[in-house]
Protein backbone atom coordinates (compact mmCIF):
# COMPACT_ATOMS: atom_id res chain seq x y z
CA UNK A 1 0.00 0.00 0.00
CA UNK A 2 3.01 2.62 1.01
CA UNK A 3 4.64 1.94 -2.74
CA UNK A 4 1.13 2.61 -4.42
CA UNK A 5 0.48 5.72 -2.44
CA UNK A 6 4.44 6.49 -3.36
CA UNK A 7 3.74 6.10 -6.91
CA UNK A 8 0.34 7.97 -6.81
CA UNK A 9 1.84 11.06 -5.28
CA UNK A 10 5.13 10.86 -7.45
CA UNK A 11 2.12 11.01 -10.27
CA UNK A 12 0.70 14.38 -8.42
CA UNK A 13 3.82 15.62 -8.31
CA UNK A 14 4.07 15.49 -11.69
CA UNK A 15 0.94 17.19 -12.70
CA UNK A 16 1.27 20.16 -9.88
CA UNK A 17 1.31 23.06 -12.07
CA UNK A 18 2.79 26.62 -10.84
CA UNK A 19 5.14 24.96 -8.82
CA UNK A 20 6.86 28.23 -7.54
CA UNK A 21 3.47 29.44 -6.38
CA UNK A 22 2.43 26.77 -3.71
CA UNK A 23 3.86 23.64 -1.83
CA UNK A 24 1.35 21.21 -2.93
CA UNK A 25 5.23 19.70 -5.03
CA UNK A 26 6.75 19.85 -1.65
CA UNK A 27 4.11 18.21 0.09
CA UNK A 28 3.65 15.29 -2.81
CA UNK A 29 7.33 15.03 -2.80
CA UNK A 30 7.38 14.25 0.78
CA UNK A 31 4.71 11.70 0.61
CA UNK A 32 6.00 9.84 -1.79
CA UNK A 33 9.86 10.10 -0.17
CA UNK A 34 8.27 8.82 3.21
CA UNK A 35 6.58 6.17 1.60
CA UNK A 36 9.52 4.89 -0.47
CA UNK A 37 11.10 4.99 3.02
CA UNK A 38 8.47 3.18 4.93
CA UNK A 39 8.16 0.55 1.93
CA UNK A 40 11.50 -0.52 2.28
CA UNK A 41 11.48 -0.68 6.00
CA UNK A 42 8.93 -2.85 6.17
CA UNK A 43 9.29 -5.08 3.74
CA UNK A 44 12.82 -5.15 5.46
CA UNK A 45 11.59 -6.12 8.81
CA UNK A 46 9.18 -8.38 7.53
CA UNK A 47 12.10 -10.57 6.13
CA UNK A 48 13.87 -9.89 9.77
CA UNK A 49 11.29 -10.79 11.55
CA UNK A 50 11.86 -14.56 9.26
CA UNK A 51 15.30 -14.40 9.35
CA UNK A 52 15.62 -14.88 5.82
CA UNK A 53 19.03 -14.81 4.59
CA UNK A 54 20.10 -12.46 1.81
CA UNK A 55 19.42 -15.62 -0.82
CA UNK A 56 16.25 -16.13 0.99
CA UNK A 57 15.52 -12.88 -0.03
CA UNK A 58 16.50 -13.28 -3.80
CA UNK A 59 14.56 -16.17 -4.29
CA UNK A 60 11.04 -15.09 -2.53
CA UNK A 61 8.37 -14.22 -4.48
CA UNK A 62 10.15 -16.32 -7.73
CA UNK A 63 12.85 -13.36 -8.09
CA UNK A 64 10.08 -10.49 -7.44
CA UNK A 65 11.31 -9.54 -4.29
CA UNK A 66 14.47 -7.99 -5.69
CA UNK A 67 12.76 -6.46 -8.43
CA UNK A 68 10.27 -5.19 -5.71
CA UNK A 69 13.30 -3.45 -3.95
CA UNK A 70 15.09 -2.09 -7.79
CA UNK A 71 11.72 -0.49 -7.95
CA UNK A 72 11.61 1.44 -4.85
CA UNK A 73 15.45 2.15 -5.47
CA UNK A 74 14.83 3.75 -8.69
CA UNK A 75 11.42 5.76 -7.89
CA UNK A 76 13.88 7.11 -4.70
CA UNK A 77 16.34 8.33 -7.23
CA UNK A 78 14.10 9.84 -9.54
CA UNK A 79 11.70 11.61 -6.93
CA UNK A 80 14.45 14.06 -6.22
CA UNK A 81 15.00 14.64 -10.14
CA UNK A 82 11.61 15.10 -10.87
CA UNK A 83 10.94 17.55 -7.86
CA UNK A 84 13.88 19.70 -9.37
CA UNK A 85 12.41 19.45 -12.65
CA UNK A 86 9.72 21.01 -11.38
CA UNK A 87 10.88 23.55 -8.80
CA UNK A 88 12.76 25.22 -12.08
CA UNK A 89 16.03 23.79 -10.84
CA UNK A 90 17.38 22.89 -14.17
CA UNK A 91 20.56 22.32 -14.74
CA UNK A 92 20.67 19.46 -11.88
CA UNK A 93 24.90 19.62 -10.89
CA UNK A 94 26.18 16.23 -11.59
CA UNK A 95 27.20 15.78 -8.12
CA UNK A 96 23.22 16.12 -7.50
CA UNK A 97 22.54 13.12 -9.69
CA UNK A 98 25.63 11.35 -8.02
CA UNK A 99 23.57 12.07 -4.15
CA UNK A 100 20.25 11.07 -5.90
CA UNK A 101 21.40 7.29 -7.15
CA UNK A 102 23.53 6.83 -3.67
CA UNK A 103 20.46 7.53 -1.86
CA UNK A 104 18.04 5.27 -4.36
CA UNK A 105 20.77 2.61 -4.11
CA UNK A 106 20.83 2.62 -0.17
CA UNK A 107 16.99 2.24 -0.62
CA UNK A 108 17.36 -0.59 -2.83
CA UNK A 109 20.06 -2.50 -0.78
CA UNK A 110 18.35 -2.24 2.87
CA UNK A 111 15.66 -4.86 2.14
CA UNK A 112 17.98 -7.00 0.58
CA UNK A 113 20.31 -7.30 3.92
CA UNK A 114 19.77 -9.50 6.56
CA UNK A 115 22.04 -7.21 9.01
CA UNK A 116 21.79 -4.07 8.25
CA UNK A 117 22.41 -1.68 11.05
CA UNK A 118 25.13 0.55 9.72
CA UNK A 119 23.58 0.20 6.25
CA UNK A 120 20.16 1.93 8.03
CA UNK A 121 22.25 4.40 9.30
CA UNK A 122 23.89 5.18 5.86
CA UNK A 123 20.37 4.98 4.21
CA UNK A 124 18.86 7.77 6.51
CA UNK A 125 21.78 10.24 6.17
CA UNK A 126 21.64 9.58 2.43
CA UNK A 127 17.52 10.57 3.08
CA UNK A 128 18.53 13.73 5.01
CA UNK A 129 21.42 14.66 2.59
CA UNK A 130 18.89 14.68 0.00
CA UNK A 131 16.57 16.67 0.72
CA UNK A 132 18.46 18.85 2.07
CA UNK A 133 20.16 19.13 -0.95
CA UNK A 134 16.68 19.35 -2.66
CA UNK A 135 15.51 21.70 -0.75
CA UNK A 136 18.41 23.97 -1.48
CA UNK A 137 17.27 23.93 -4.91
Amino acid sequence: MLLAVAIFSVTLLSQTTNASATITDELFALLSAVCLLGSATVADSAMDSCNASWVNRIKFLGFGYPLFCLAIGTLTTALPILYAEKAGATPIRSWRYILYAITGLTVAVKPMLDKENWWTLLMFACYIATIVVSAAH
